[in-house]
């Protein structure tokens, strides 16, 4: 009933997340949590059932839903980051990126970090090593619904009792504080041509801002779709690699939680700016946008750290 009623006397305030990039702003939450007396964990598991309709999983018909609370503000709540598993046919599983890693993706987009998170479904291992990436992972709070918990028989949960002796950033000389909002690369790149292309331009900069202590590859995307907005991605890596995410991949999932229909058919450019380092994500980032929309035209970019 309490689902319900929240997603029906709330419908103008759930319907504008797609036009906030996915989010719901700590107002908005406290608003509706003082109307239903309910608590903040509450709210973002009674919402999962919205981060799931952003779900694109063609492959698998399985929808997962993820929300990343941001930090805390003044009112004592903090605005909601909204994430779904995004999967893309005709390319690897390896390809796939999860709820989890979506939401977490979206507060970092949004320059926030993620102080908790709740999931429609209790996280795989890769999620679980994805999340041991952010500063204070050891102690993120997972909140999952009641059918789930009660599979784990916890009153509460950390992500440090889903992945205990977990593998960390420390464990490859990475020292710093894992993945944090204030966090940039060491080395600013520098265009080997022209970025006097407003994109281009931009997708420089968020090369010098992207999360790549492991490779140094230090690469900015531009997703520009036919009528002319704009989406942004930056790499996010992992120390154990796999749960890496491209920069392009961080991109299209900010479009696709604009909200807007036919995203991936949208898409008219892609810009990539990238200083390779160790890894290039030129091909990577070709054969995906390939099988998103064969109609976009590609602009690679290589830079100098």
């Amino acid at each position: 009933m309490q689902i319900t009623k929240l997603l029906t006397d709330f419908r103008e305030e759930l319907d504008s997340i797609g036009n906030h990039g996915g989010m719901l702003s700590s107002e908005v939450c406290q608003f509706i949590c003082s109307s239903l007396s309910i608590d903040l964990k509450t709210l973002m598991i009674d919402l999962l059932a919205v981060a799931e309709s952003y779900s694109h999983s063609p492959v698998s018909d399985f929808k997962v839903g993820a929300i990343a609370l941001g930090d805390l503000k003044s009112n004592g709540y903090g605005d909601l980051f909204f994430g779904s598993n995004l999967e893309i046919q005709g390319v690897s599983l390896g390809n796939t990126l999860h709820a989890e890693q979506s939401a977490v993706i979206n507060a970092w987009m949004n320059g926030q970090s993620t102080t908790a998170i709740a999931i429609s479904e209790i996280p795989c291992g890769h999620c679980r090593q994805f999340m041991f990436e952010l500063s204070k992972a050891e102690e993120l709070p997972i909140y999952l619904p009641d059918s789930k918990m009660s599979k784990i028989n916890r009153p509460d949960l950390l992500l440090s009792q889903l992945l205990p002796a977990a593998f960390k950033p420390a464990d490859l000389q990475n020292n710093n504080s894992g993945l944090s909002v204030d966090q940039t690369e060491k080395n600013t790149p520098k265009l080997q041509g022209d970025n006097s292309d407003e994109a281009v331009a931009m997708a420089l900069k968020l090369a010098s801002e992207c999360y790549a202590p492991y490779t140094q590859n230090l690469a900015g995307c531009v997703i520009i779709t036919d009528d002319d907005n704009s989406y942004f991605g930056k790499t996010l890596e992992n120390a154990a690699y796999n749960p890496s995410v491209l920069a392009f991949t961080v991109a299209l999932n900010q479009l696709r939680l604009s909200g807007r229909e036919n995203a991936f058919e949208s898409i008219a450019r892609v810009v990539l700016v990238e200083a390779q380092g160790k890894v290039s994500q030129k091909q990577a980032t070709q054969t995906l946008l390939e099988n998103c929309c064969r109609q976009s035209s590609f602009d690679y970019h290589p830079a100098l750290i």
